[in-house]
């Protein structure tokens, strides 16, 4: 239990472990957060020793994620292997300066990401194991400032990619 408050500086890391049971409970959770104090929210299910957090992997709830759409200064989001699906994915369109979304082997299918005019900023994209991932390719190859786009697990052909030659803007 957390009382009080303590200044974090902007360019620091802070790992937030939630268990499953607390997020089921109170999926008001991140609410605590401002609008600018948060910058990189990742969830993951990372059962590797090390510096990785474990997380059970139906600990992320669309529930939770609804408090994150009010937050100015979140600009990284990162979701693997988490129960999130397109309604916290919604959550999440309205962030003036979100600009790497990466969401891979999730309940999320490409309805999600169908018009990038939701995330206007968005200079870099993940979109593994998605369901239906391999339809946004057109509209992904259209964007003038995508920088890197993860499309692993899509089963992808050589025909899938080849609109991105004429990307620009991709490193």
């Amino acid at each position: 239990e957390a009382r009080g408050t303590h200044v974090i500086p902007f360019d620091h890391t802070v790992f937030f472990l939630v268990r499953k049971t607390d997020l089921d409970k109170y999926p008001q959770l991140l609410k605590g957060f401002g609008d600018y104090d948060v910058n990189f929210l990742e969830f993951q299910n990372d059962n590797r020793k090390g510096d990785m957090v474990a997380h059970n992997p139906d600990v992320v709830f669309d529930a939770a994620l609804a408090y994150c759409a009010t937050w100015k200064a979140l600009v990284n989001f990162v979701a693997y292997d988490t129960a999130l699906s397109d309604v916290g994915l919604r959550c999440l369109q309205d962030v003036p300066y979100l600009l790497n979304l990466e969401i891979t082997n999730t309940r999320c299918t490409a309805a999600a990401f169908k018009n990038l005019k939701n995330f206007p900023n968005l200079a870099n994209a993940g979109i593994g194991a998605m369901k239906d991932g391999k339809t946004l390719l057109p509209a992904l190859s259209k964007s003038k400032i995508l920088h890197t786009i993860n499309m692993s697990k899509l089963d992808l052909t050589d025909k899938d990619v080849i609109p991105f030659a004429n990307v620009k803007t991709l490193v």
